[in-house]
């Protein structure tokens, strides 16, 4: 179950006041949109039937805005104008060894990873 989908959980609260876009703003977007956090390189939000939902890409790995309005994927953060240096001096190939191993281990139970809390991130695209 999402959070939106709890009563008690209001949609500006879920999304950290992310708003998606009115429908027939994005062209070609189909049945959902991606959009990218404006102060996390690592996050995005899905909208959804004009619900946003909030994603991360996996440990390693940022949102990259994609070529066309909506879409995007996670890539290597040197790949990601103003996202280069999200994950800073971080040994990223030992982290995602000891990830892989831990969730072999356990299956799950990853812990967390605490990047550059700053941003670089440029501003979507304007029309």
């Amino acid at each position: 179950m999402w959070a939106d989908q709890v009563p008690e959980c209001r949609n500006e609260e879920v999304a950290n006041g992310f708003a998606c876009p009115a429908a027939g703003e994005i062209s070609n977007a189909g049945s959902f949109s991606r959009h990218a956090h404006p102060e996390d390189c690592r996050k995005y939000y899905i909208c959804l039937e004009g619900v946003a939902r909030e994603y991360g890409c996996p440990i390693g790995t940022v949102f990259k805005i994609g070529d066309a309005d909506g879409t995007g994927n996670c890539e290597d953060p040197e790949d990601v104008p103003g996202c280069e240096d999200y994950y800073g001096d971080l040994d990223l190939k030992s982290i995602r060894k000891s990830e892989l191993l831990a969730g072999l281990a356990n299956q799950g139970g990853a812990q967390a990873i605490k990047p550059h809390s700053k941003s670089n991130r440029p501003s979507q695209k304007e029309n």
